[in-house]
């Protein structure tokens, strides 16, 4: 009898330490399919390096050069700010992962003028507006979100390439095309080209 019940004890602690050692390889598999996901150190030779990788992969983005990269509030949301080789402004959205590092999750680019962005975060919507400002002569920039009734304004950097970055309220605010207006240091609006 009491072979029997020291063999049933022996029994359930070997159950138990294989149920633990299966619970362990599968932890440290997700682990390893996240750390295989997110694989961008932040900073910026690395986000540089993939940058290039991710732009000339498609032959979309050529040779992209990395301007700058913001961190989107306290998100798990980055955007690096990108000029391609014909000259043209870009963004790539690039996501955080449980290992800190980012991977790139979409990209974009247009024109030299103000163009905006929606970009939808873990901790809400954000505006983004990106363009060229070589000449100085654009001070701020009102974005009108189309089918909505929110509008909001920005002052613009002076320098000849500029991304600003507006959290949107809360609720149904369209993260997607925004009409924008450009205005001059008198607040008188420009034209764009």
């Amino acid at each position: 009898m009491v072979i029997i019940k020291n063999r049933k004890l022996v029994m359930t602690i070997i159950g138990i330490i294989g149920i633990f050692i299966v619970i362990i390889v599968a932890v440290r598999i997700h682990s390893l399919a996240i750390d295989g996901k997110y694989t961008i150190t932040n900073n910026r030779k690395d986000i540089q390096q993939n940058l290039t990788y991710w732009g000339n992969r498609g032959d979309t983005i050529t040779n992209p050069k990395l301007i700058n990269t913001v961190h989107l509030g306290k998100s798990n949301t980055y955007i690096a700010f990108f000029i391609n080789q014909s000259g043209y402004l870009g963004v790539a959205v690039m996501k955080e992962g449980p290992n800190k590092h980012l991977r790139i999750t979409s990209s974009g680019y247009g024109s030299n003028q103000p163009k905006y962005y929606g970009v939808n975060t873990n901790n809400g919507k954000y505006g983004i507006i990106i363009g060229k400002n070589a000449d100085g002569l654009v001070h701020s920039i009102r974005a009108e979100l189309e089918d909505q009734s929110f509008k909001f304004r920005v002052k613009v950097p002076q320098k000849k390439y500029f991304i600003v970055v507006k959290k949107l309220p809360k609720g149904k605010v369209k993260t997607i095309f925004a009409d924008l207006y450009l205005f001059d240091k008198n607040n008188k609006e420009i034209k764009p080209n």
